[in-house]
């Protein structure tokens, strides 16, 4: 079959369930999350096709590093953790940062076959390879389920079926060059369709200035990106496409930001990848969003302690299925939480305990030095060390990011106090953020993990 390139038509025609993106109960067309329901076969033979893609994927190195889905070893996390260094090392030394969160127009029902195609022929793609592709898009069709009523079958003539295993892949492999369009593609983050686009200003300017700098560089970019969405056939959704200033100045700076002649909202807050992040990194949008869905579980937990009271090992697997997963979700990013939202945590982890282990009158020293049971810090910890041990295998970039920040800063240091050795920066007397760039021990957000991970 593989060697025929062989397409059984019964295996390209999908039934589609459409799933409601909002709380609207007539939504329009484009807030429809349509997912395909393809046959087995059709899915064992993709797969089997991707571990032969994924080999000539990985050994010519078409990916960027900067994208992380659909990909082994590399998840959210990975892009959450590497925005939230170069966010923190930006605002060590200046008063803010701007990220733009672009949003693709349904991203995976808009892709170009024709121009997905071309792009490969141009890496030198085994021609093996390309004609399976090309019979894979070839005659497809759709059937749309409505609460068992079925329509007409829909030809598709562009897309890739959402649902599939090889969509995914199409869709990175399509956009692997969409970094290298923008000026600094290294704060560029690519979680399959969710793209962020980090601006740090220049420590060399004065305020004012740094403001004009990142509103052009910005506005420059997102003409480039338009360029690419035009060529590629990806249009982008200008009402979902957002930017965040973050700050540590009372006054937020201006910046007017336009896609196509139409102006992009700033918020104060971004759900990105499912953290939310907002505009003074207290993470207090995320801790009440997770504290919703932790109370929710505690009360089904009570339900059962109220059935089963002494049933402990019960109570303790419904905790390590349904609470635990919101609590691990804030592990990563806990250092960098206020001691009181750690308090607060802190303390519904505790009420969990008593309710599981019947200890209500416990202390909380009594709790973790006498009971012996584990403090969330130690269970962050133990999380956090097969993190860490993740970091150093599979995301070099973050570790690169982390290093080559801290070189900047000996090297800066070593220019202004012991003896000028860089060439083309100022001798004379420097600025304050360059002062505070070379005297001061500031922390990013890589030095808080290693330190929470790593600390009794």
């Amino acid at each position: 079959m593989f060697r025929n390139a062989f397409w059984d038509n019964s295996w390209k025609q999908a039934r589609t369930i459409c799933l409601n993106k909002v709380d609207n109960p007539a939504p329009s067309t484009n807030q429809l999350r349509p997912i395909s329901l393809l046959p087995t076969f059709s899915e064992i033979y993709e797969k089997l096709f991707l571990l032969k893609f994924d080999k000539w994927i990985q050994l010519n190195s078409i990916l960027p590093n900067q994208q992380s889905g659909s990909r082994p070893h590399l998840s959210t996390l990975t892009r959450v953790n590497h925005i939230m260094e170069q966010l923190t090392q930006s605002l060590n030394h200046n008063s803010f940062s701007v990220i733009v969160y672009v949003d693709f127009l349904q991203a995976f029902d808009m892709l170009w076959h024709q121009g997905f195609i071309l792009k490969l022929y141009q890496l030198h793609c085994p021609y093996a390879y390309l004609f399976w592709m090309v019979n894979y898009f070839k005659d497809r069709t759709v059937t749309i389920d409505y609460q068992g009523h079925m329509s007409k079958q829909v030809a598709v003539l562009r897309g890739a079926p959402q649902g599939s295993c090889f969509g995914p892949k199409a869709y990175i492999v399509n956009h692997f060059n969409l970094p290298t369009i923008f000026d600094r593609p290294c704060e560029v983050h690519l979680y399959v369709d969710d793209l962020a686009i980090l601006y740090s200003p220049s420590i060399y300017l004065k305020y004012s200035q740094q403001v004009d700098e990142i509103q052009t560089r910005i506005n420059n970019d997102l003409l480039k990106l338009a360029t690419y969405a035009e060529s590629n056939h990806q249009p982008i959704n200008n009402n979902k496409t957002e930017f965040v200033i973050y700050h540590k100045t009372v006054q937020i700076p201006k910046i007017q930001i336009f896609y196509q002649g139409q102006s992009i909202l700033r918020q104060n807050s971004f759900k990105y990848l499912g953290f939310h992040i907002d505009s003074k990194l207290s993470f207090n949008v995320m801790i009440n969003a997770q504290l919703v869905k932790l109370r929710k579980s505690y009360s089904i937990l009570k339900y059962i302690h109220r059935a089963f009271p002494t049933f402990f090992a019960l109570k303790i697997k419904f905790f390590q299925t349904y609470t635990w997963p919101h609590l691990y979700m804030l592990a990563s990013i806990f250092c960098l939480f206020s001691i009181s939202n750690q308090n607060r945590i802190n303390s519904f982890y505790r009420r969990c305990l008593r309710l599981i282990y019947c200890t209500y009158r416990v202390s909380s020293a009594d709790l973790h030095q006498t009971l012996k049971l584990p403090t969330l810090k130690e269970k962050f910890q133990k999380c956090l060390l097969k993190r860490m041990k993740h970091i150093q295998l599979y995301e070099q970039d973050l570790l690169d990011c982390f290093i080559s920040y801290k070189n900047i800063k000996n090297d800066v240091h070593q220019h202004y106090n012991d003896k000028p050795n860089i060439i083309g920066l100022p001798i004379g007397r420097p600025n304050k953020r360059i002062i505070f760039l070379a005297q001061i021990d500031s922390s990013t957000f890589f030095d808080k993990l290693c330190n929470f991970t790593w600390t009794n």
